[in-house]
């Protein structure tokens, strides 16, 4: 009985983690190959201000001094401080500022945002490509240059790297190490197999019209708006070609509040599980090879539970073998799986000792995830978005 209860459990530990492994793996040996066009797309860059601080004016400041001529900027302001909009006005009048406000039509504010921006940029003639940044992204000089430099008009996305400005602090490193394994997992990998990436909700050049037809076409009972928009973009496309660039870097600052970074975890899980269930059905029926990929990216376990979860399996099959009662050894399998492609990555980025080191806040970290996974599909935060503070 006991060994029948592990191996039920251990095969489908066991397929998590080679998929786990292997997507790591396939994405730290990606290597980015650049065009031989010169590609320098027409672009609406747009910066969604949900009651921005006066940080907002450095982002701003930042982005002006790196901007190609050939780029556009929209500003959307929405329940802002006024002098914050005076003083963008009476310093970035090259900008096109606009002021709204969308509380009146309930649900998900932020698309509510997304499709007023997505009717703007239908009525720019000869756009191309529209890029969203968010209030607190910092573009590198060379953000710009590094997405032409590896772009091409046959892309679809090409998606920056967001990175943190720094991970002090143990919340602040376990959401690094989350946008990490993303990038090398569902980016990067991805990518490399030919199928396409996941975006992070700001830093992606993104076709005109596809950004029109996914924004849309959102689910105004979504969570969020990112893997909605992936199926979207997945459903309405016969082929998505999509690049992940990561020498194209943007910075933000990562919540280190506890609870800042449960609200975001809320919206995240919501977001993924809610697409799982509502959607999974529709990417399955499409028969598509890179649907398929997306749903069982959308289904897979969060990765704290099964860090939390995998060595205690292990641990009993050991326990359970050395009693005689067990020969299974498909949780041991998948945990040191996990343990050496995770070791792996951490080394490649100088990050082992620092992980040891924040290993004493996993415990708080996994109980928030837990709870945040447990409240993510609650009636009362569906069609909701929930927006996280940060501090640069």
């Amino acid at each position: 009985m006991i060994e029948l209860m592990l191996t039920i459990f251990g095969i489908p530990a066991l397929l998590y983690a080679i998929y786990y492994a292997g997507l790591i793996a396939i994405g730290m040996s990606h290597r980015l190959i650049a065009n031989n066009t010169d590609f320098q797309p027409n672009t609406l860059v747009v910066l969604p201000a949900y009651k921005p601080s006066q940080l907002f004016i450095k982002v701003l400041k930042q982005l002006e001094a790196v901007l190609p001529n050939h780029y556009s900027v929209l500003i959307l302001f929405q329940e802002a401080n006024q002098e914050i909009v005076d003083q963008t006005k009476a310093e970035f009048s090259q900008f096109d500022i606009q002021c709204e406000s969308f509380s009146h039509l309930g649900g998900n504010s932020y698309q509510h945002a997304l499709k007023h921006i997505a009717n703007y940029a239908s009525q720019i003639e000869n756009l191309e490509y529209v890029i969203l940044l968010d209030k607190d992204n910092l573009v590198t000089p060379t953000f710009f240059t590094e997405l032409h430099h590896y772009g091409s008009p046959e892309l679809d996305i090409i998606q920056g790297k967001r990175a943190s400005l720094n991970s002090n602090g143990n919340i602040k490193f376990f959401d690094t190490i989350s946008e990490i394994l993303n990038d090398t997992m569902f980016r990067s990998a991805k990518c490399k197999l030919g199928l396409p990436l996941e975006i992070s909700g700001s830093g992606a050049l993104i076709k005109i019209d596809l950004f029109i037809q996914a924004i849309l076409n959102l689910d105004p009972k979504a969570p969020g708006f990112d893997k909605n928009f992936m199926v979207n973009a997945i459903l309405g496309q016969s082929n998505l070609k999509t690049q992940f660039v990561p020498t194209a870097i943007l910075y933000e600052e990562k919540t280190s509040n506890l609870e800042a970074y449960k609200s975001q975890r809320v919206r995240w899980f919501g977001e993924q599980y809610y697409n799982a269930l509502i959607n999974g059905p529709k990417l399955l029926a499409s028969g598509k090879l890179m649907a398929l990929d997306y749903f069982i990216t959308l289904i897979r376990p969060p990765r704290s539970i099964m860090f939390a979860i995998l060595p205690l399996a292990a641990a009993l099959e050991m326990v359970a073998m050395i009693l005689g009662s067990n020969n299974s050894i498909y949780s041991l399998l998948a945990a040191l799986l996990v343990f050496v492609s995770s070791f792996g990555l951490l080394t490649k980025h100088n990050l082992t000792g620092q992980a040891f080191k924040a290993a004493i806040s996993f415990p708080a970290l996994l109980i928030s995830n837990i709870k945040s996974v447990m409240g993510s599909l609650q009636k009362r935060n569906l069609g909701k978005f929930i927006h996280t503070d940060h501090q640069l």
